[in-house]
């Protein structure tokens, strides 16, 4: 009766580990920086092409970025729906002048930019503040 009691508690803890992003896949590579650039609607695919070509998390945080994990990153897609992705950039900076996060996608079809709020990935609802538009 022991191998039975072992194996209930390995199913336990696989569904608590595996829980975490089972809508993302199998943990997109996500790197977060923090430019100080200010994005607008109408340059966000230009603004967010650097991101691509980041090599390591770059900028300073002066402040805590609101979305300054990976977890808080994934989080943040799986709000605005996108799909299973492979890589993630985030740039905390500024949209059209307020505070706002800067989220680059690779999925199935190729990079995609969103501007959005700090808010994003806390759990509650979230409307992009522009995109998705293709980058790269």
């Amino acid at each position: 009766s022991s191998p039975a009691a072992g194996q209930s508690e390995n199913p336990e803890r696989a569904s608590d580990t595996s829980s975490t992003s089972p809508a993302l896949g199998p943990g997109p590579a996500v790197k977060v920086a923090s430019s100080g650039t200010d994005y607008t609607a109408a340059g966000l695919a230009d603004q967010a092409a650097p991101l691509l070509r980041a090599e390591d998390s770059v900028g300073s945080f002066g402040e805590r970025p609101e979305i300054a994990t990976p977890e808080r990153a994934q989080a943040c897609a799986k709000a605005l729906g996108v799909g299973v992705i492979t890589e993630l950039r985030v740039d905390n900076a500024r949209f059209q002048g307020e505070p706002a996060a800067v989220l680059v996608v690779k999925g199935a079809s190729g990079w995609q930019a969103y501007a959005v709020p700090v808010t994003c990935g806390d759990g509650t609802p979230v409307t992009a503040l522009a995109g998705p538009v293709p980058v790269g």
